[in-house]
């Protein structure tokens, strides 16, 4: 599997990116997959909301509805991997 976690904050990051990853990791047990042994690729990313380097992003529904709040979001997704992700 390969876990893709982007955080997307207004202004102050709420920690860590290694520390905001994990517990998504661990809570997607049983729920996305059986053990989280089975994440063997993470693509993880924060970055401020309005950042110009969020450009090449496509924006589906659902990032388009987290842009649109005023808050911090995460955008996760569990997928079959396919190759190695850091290589992309």
């Amino acid at each position: 599997m390969v876990l893709r976690v982007a955080y997307f904050f207004v202004s102050d990051p709420i920690g860590d990116l290694d520390n905001i990853v994990k517990p998504i990791q661990d809570a997607l047990t049983g729920i996305a997959y059986a053990d989280d042994r089975q994440v063997v690729d993470l693509v993880a990313s924060m970055r401020r909301k309005g950042s110009t380097d969020l450009r090449p992003l496509t924006l589906t529904p659902t990032l388009a509805s987290g842009f649109s709040g005023g808050s911090d979001f995460i955008h996760v997704v569990v997928d079959q991997s396919s190759r190695i992700e850091v290589f992309q």
